[in-house]
């Protein structure tokens, strides 16, 4: 998190918010009620199960 924090804010001038903010995997959180699965380096935006 420190190096992609650093590169937030130095190169693209954008305040992290850490209580908000976390790198994770793209199945493994949801965002804005979506997630992001993968399937044979193939993206796709499926709805959370935790908002159905």
């Amino acid at each position: 998190m420190t190096s992609t924090r650093a590169y937030l804010e130095k190169a693209l001038r954008l305040v992290v918010n850490e209580a908000k903010s976390k790198v994770a995997r793209p199945g493994t959180c949801k965002f804005l009620g979506y997630r992001v699965a993968t399937r044979l380096k193939e993206a796709h935006i499926r709805i959370a199960p935790q908002s159905i």
